[in-house]
């Protein structure tokens, strides 16, 4: 067996926050663990494991870009701005709050809206104009 090359403290550190899972999981490491026999039982099958150790800061949620997202989706983001918690609780009443800045879309986004609404229609009135029994 190889030594451990860390020091103390820093191996203290990594078995304080290791955990077991079982080996079906996909890990980057495998530790194999001697098998025990019983008197009663020819053969069993060496028990695997895997340590895993843990962080305990959490990473960062990417913000998407306005650019990436889809004009249905900005335009559910902006309606929610206009939301108020007030609204929620007690149903359509006038906040007290200014409003939310002015939405701006992106022309790209609204016309690959447009177009793909136009899309779906004319497959629609196809579907419909095809269709064995009249609508």
């Amino acid at each position: 067996m190889a030594s451990s090359t860390l020091p103390i403290s820093q191996s203290q550190a990594f078995c304080a926050r290791a955990r077991l899972i079982p080996a079906s999981l996909s890990g980057p490491v495998r530790f194999t663990l001697p098998h025990r026999h019983r008197r009663d039982a020819s053969y069993r099958k060496p028990l695997r494991t895997m340590v895993v150790t843990e962080t305990t800061a959490e990473m960062p949620k990417k913000r998407q870009a306005s650019r990436d997202r889809s004009f249905v989706d900005e335009m559910r983001v902006v309606a929610m701005r206009l939301h108020t918690k007030d609204q929620a609780k007690e149903g359509e009443k006038e906040s007290k709050s200014p409003p939310v800045a002015k939405w701006e879309p992106y022309i790209e986004g609204y016309l690959h809206f447009l177009v793909d609404s136009k899309i779906v229609y004319d497959t629609l009135e196809t579907i419909i104009q095809k269709a064995a029994y009249p609508w």
